[in-house]
């Protein structure tokens, strides 16, 4: 799906996941987890990897107990390229743990330039509850 790069269309993107999750039978916790890293992602992609008026692109694959979620940005002049190492934020810092919240809550996460945007793709498993 594409989205406008703004903070309204997350929520856009939160129940179409949802959607998705529930039609294969994935539980509330598992699929919670999911939606929480993509929502990352996508806010991300949003304030940090578009400019106004661009598009978020979110190509959600589930397939039983296997999700794979693919979040793209075009990227903006002077915005941020992919970290090679993910690092945790000093404890008092107000943001910057999008990304170790991702790694946490996915099985794989790769982080990498697309063009001039970044493209974000994790992979997840449905865990027993």
């Amino acid at each position: 799906m594409l989205v406008p790069a703004d903070l309204v269309s997350l929520g856009v993107v939160r129940a179409a996941l949802q959607r998705a999750l529930g039609d294969e039978g994935w539980d509330a916790q598992s699929a919670a987890r999911v939606v929480l890293a993509v929502a990352e992602a996508a806010a991300n992609a949003v304030e940090h990897g578009s400019d106004p008026g661009a598009l978020v692109e979110v190509d959600v694959r589930v397939r039983g107990a296997e999700a794979r979620v693919r979040v793209a940005d075009a990227g903006r002049a002077g915005g941020p390229h992919p970290p090679e190492v993910i690092a945790t934020p000093p404890p008092d810092a107000l943001r910057g743990r999008g990304m170790v919240i991702m790694q946490g809550l996915c099985e794989r996460l790769e982080i990498r330039s697309n063009g001039s945007g970044t493209e974000v793709i994790m992979d997840f498993e449905r865990r027993a509850a």
